[in-house]
């Protein structure tokens, strides 16, 4: 569990700062050429190739500067870290663009619900909900749904929709066992239904389809 704005990791500037030193050793002799050519007559044209190196070495060097004050790398809110063990990896080089860190807001996880074919137009936006995890099926998730998905996708031989849904927060920081990725089951509140409804629509539904090919 990290805090925002907590140190993750803090990379090794030392070839940064090191190419930092001779780029501005580059622009302090470029200033001193200028400044030598300025003063002579019919020099002009080398203060100003001088002045261009100059700018160069300079813009080289901010560039450096800029990179070493993002060696440090903090949390950007509170969470949990999911992946980024990096104690192997000291002393190593890492790629620009590389995954260092995957953090995940414990206040702003999201449910992904696999939806049955059959069920799918039940279930609309705002719809209150709750969920029961395999690892802990005694406690009960309130969510609500936030989007439901149109495009049918085919998953064990059977054609399912995917449905989003938020957790509330506070039923979350209550159990600090609530882990990103557990699995489990979900149960949509869709409205009133009598008992036969119930227990007869998808045996009705089947015959239906049946006797209509």
């Amino acid at each position: 569990m990290v805090k925002q704005g907590q140190r993750l990791v803090l990379l090794d500037t030392f070839e940064l700062r090191d190419r930092q030193l001779d780029a501005l050793k580059r622009m302090d002799e470029a200033q001193k050429e200028e400044e030598k050519y300025l003063n002579t007559p019919g020099k002009i044209s080398d203060a100003n190739i001088a002045r261009a190196r100059r700018d160069a070495a300079r813009a080289e060097a901010d560039l450096y500067e800029s990179q070493i004050k993002s060696s440090e790398i903090v949390a950007p809110h509170d969470g949990m870290i999911l992946k980024g063990d990096l104690s192997e990896k000291i002393g190593q080089k890492v790629q620009l663009g590389e995954d260092l860190f995957s953090l995940a807001a414990n206040a702003n996880l999201r449910l992904d619900l696999t939806v049955p074919e059959r069920d799918i137009q039940d279930v609309k936006v705002g719809a209150s909900g709750k969920l029961a995890t395999d690892a802990l099926p005694m406690y009960h998730y309130p969510f609500k749904v936030t989007r439901v998905i149109p495009l049918g996708e085919a998953k064990e031989g059977a054609n399912s929709f995917t449905v989003y849904g938020d957790v509330d927060p506070a039923a979350m920081t209550s159990n600090p066992n609530w882990r990103p990725g557990m699995a489990g089951e979900a149960r949509v509140d869709v409205g009133y239904r009598s008992l036969a409804w119930i227990w007869t629509h998808r045996l009705i539904d089947f015959l239906r389809l049946k006797l209509w090919m």
